[in-house]
């Protein structure tokens, strides 16, 4: 009997110390990239909790303390979140650069913009309350939590809800350009213009007004004249905020138009679909359903010219620099688009992720993961080296070991270095 509680005394210290160690040891445990490409988000143990801040890659250096439930960056601006106890969660905002506090943690919801951010109160219950305005760099308050829903400004205009109303404010003055309820949905497009809704409502002495048809129109935010006639599509997309571009649908086709020319881009009906979610570097992956199944191109945005001729593929990735990433039913490969050339052949990897500076993150068909630089198909870093790699700016990756612990690393002259300490 006492060898037996030797054994389990033993086996229960073992177990502590591990714990332990775990605890307090300062390993990164997760790494996310973020759209400023020389910082990262990482997460560190801290206690019996996973922490969150910022560090920079290429010095190391903790640029918002590990001391968050959770961060996210937009730029030089941390939104930071902290949920005390498990009850109620609280978001605020850190300038990266200076370390100062811009916006306190005591909001239920942060979304920072390019010069503002869209803050939210938490109700008792948990959900969210009143929407407002803050400008980062000082962070006043622009609009008060007075509305159900804000939208970012766009030129200086921020769409703003009230119960069922929706109208548009100048944040410089706080004039109402157009007014609560004279439409029944606004989304602001840049360049002075909105996609607005009115509704065509059926009314009954016996039954609440029911909605039984929806139009819409663009219109000059200011003067209120209309840049497309309610009833000319049936459905208005925004494509991109500020280039004047949308995606419209008439009987049962799509096209896209500029509404500052009034031009076609891509006329209504040539593809089946359009994928929105696709949009990089001014490109979309447009569909076409032909006799032997659905088939996808590349269009370019601005003309409307075919960079990729719709063919069997399953998905399309443009990645910049005429350089996309193709997959078909069984094949992934890399393709230059003004030649169509394959730069990474089909069929030598399962997997293919980022490109960057002519590397590509690949993972073969024994899901080892590896860097491959495209010119010369020679491994920077070797296949099953890592359990997952993540590409950083100025030739950085941060890269995950076995234990599940990550580090940062620099590829330089496609040679790999030591460790950043």
């Amino acid at each position: 009997m006492r060898r037996v509680l030797l054994i389990l005394g033993i086996g229960a210290m073992v177990v502590v110390v591990a714990l332990m160690l775990w605890m307090f040891a300062p390993r990164f445990r997760s790494v996310q990239a973020s759209d400023c490409g020389t910082m990262a988000i990482v997460g560190r143990n801290s206690g019996l909790r996973l922490r969150y801040g910022v560090v920079c890659v290429a010095t190391g250096d903790v640029l918002v303390p590990f001391r968050y439930d959770r961060v996210g960056l937009r730029g030089d601006v941390a939104v930071v979140q902290r949920n005390p106890f498990g009850f109620g969660i609280r978001e605020g905002a850190i300038d990266v650069r200076t370390r100062a506090q811009i916006i306190p943690a005591r909001f239920g919801l942060v979304m920072v913009g390019d010069y503002t951010a869209v803050v939210s109160e938490r109700r008792r219950d948990g959900g969210l309350g009143y929407t407002g305005l803050v400008c980062i760099e000082s962070g006043n308050e622009l609009i008060p939590l007075r509305y159900c829903l804000l939208m970012h400004p766009v030129d200086g205009m921020a769409v703003l809800r009230r119960g069922d109303a929706w109208g548009i404010m100048d944040i410089e003055n706080g004039d109402m350009v157009v007014p609560f309820g004279r439409f029944d949905w606004i989304g602001a497009i840049g360049n002075g213009m909105a996609i607005v809704n009115r509704d065509e409502v059926r009314l009954s002495h016996t039954r609440p007004p029911e909605v039984v048809g929806r139009h819409q129109s663009i219109i000059h935010i200011e003067s209120g004249g209309e840049v497309i006639p309610f009833g000319q599509f049936e459905q208005i997309f925004r494509l991109e905020m500020g280039s004047g571009r949308v995606l419209v649908r008439y009987g049962g086709v799509a096209g896209i138009i500029d509404v500052k020319s009034g031009n076609e881009i891509v006329p209504l009906g040539r593809y089946c679909r359009f994928d929105t979610i696709t949009m990089r570097h001014g490109t979309i992956v447009v569909q076409v359903d032909g006799e032997y199944g659905r088939h996808r191109g590349l269009v370019d945005l601005e003309n409307g010219r075919e960079l990729i001729a719709p063919g069997p593929f399953e998905r399309i990735r443009y990645m910049g620099d005429n350089i996309a990433i193709v997959e078909t039913d069984d094949y992934v490969g890399v393709i230059d688009i003004e030649s169509g050339d394959e730069v990474v052949p089909f069929g030598r990897f399962h997997w293919i992720g980022d490109v960057q500076e002519g590397l590509v993150i690949v993972r073969d068909f024994d899901e080892r993961t590896g860097v491959v630089d495209m010119g010369n198909m020679e491994e920077i870093i070797s296949l099953g080296q890592y359990e997952n790699i993540t590409f950083f700016a100025d030739g950085f990756v941060a890269v995950q070991r076995g234990n599940g612990t990550w580090t940062f690393l620099r590829i330089q002259n496609m040679q790999l270095q030591l460790p950043l300490q």
